[in-house]
């Protein structure tokens, strides 16, 4: 511990796990509880089931299989390189590059880890009472009065747990 106290970068390679951890956390937890709560939405039965079905389907998949999809698609000459160059814009070095590494290290936990969340977050809302949201209904609420005081209110439980059971990654950031 005293030789990695006395490391000359300790104080950004801290920074930099806080930054990758906290950012999975809390961009993690609020996609999920937005896609689930826009999942609850939707009425065609097949619709919802496939969709569901997609977005959960990175969660089974190995980090070696999704980061070899990363590279392909971030590398020089990947393809998001080669759709800036369609653009005529300069390519950007995504996996060597200080000011994109960390948003893409976040952006590929939640793409890989919201599905499950949301699928969490979907049970908890189909918990809730409808006989909530027809009394805000009836009293005039708009469909976002009621998610806000209606949905969140009942998934809240589900959401400190999963809120608890990802802060014990912080500091490894999900390594």
């Amino acid at each position: 511990f005293i030789y990695m106290i006395h490391l000359p970068d300790i104080g950004k390679i801290i920074r930099n796990t806080l930054v990758i951890a906290l950012g999975k956390i809390l961009l993690g937890t609020v996609m999920a509880i937005a896609f689930s709560i826009l999942l609850n939405e939707i009425r065609i039965k097949f619709l919802k089931k496939t969709v569901q079905t997609v977005v959960y389907l990175p969660h089974f998949l190995s980090w070696v299989v999704l980061a070899s999809v990363v590279v392909n698609l971030f590398s020089l000459d990947g393809s998001v390189n080669q759709l800036l160059a369609g653009f005529g814009m300069d390519k950007i070095n995504f996996l060597g590059s200080n000011q994109t590494f960390q948003g893409l290290i976040i952006g590929t936990d939640i793409w890989k880890e919201f599905g499950y969340s949301s699928v969490v977050y979907l049970a908890a809302i189909t918990s809730i009472d409808p006989g909530l949201h027809e009394a805000a209904a009836i009293d005039g609420a708009s469909w976002w009065k009621r998610v806000w005081n209606v949905t969140i209110p009942g998934m809240l439980p589900i959401i400190l747990l999963m809120a608890a059971m990802n802060l014990t990654g912080i500091l490894s950031a999900g390594f």
